[in-house]
């Protein structure tokens, strides 16, 4: 990722850069921990005891 970071860096604009990071970087981020705030709940429990 860093390769491809500045390869963007070098031969593209400052805004193409900062768009390829805001995509590339931390929208990612974001949408995990959301996906795993909206799936938490719906998980089972393993604690329950054995019969």
């Amino acid at each position: 990722m860093s390769a491809i970071n500045a390869y963007v860096a070098l031969y593209f604009s400052t805004e193409a850069w900062v768009n390829f990071k805001l995509w590339g970087y931390a929208f990612p981020i974001v949408f995990l921990i959301a996906q795993g705030l909206y799936i938490s709940p719906h998980l089972k429990s393993e604690d329950t005891p054995a019969a």
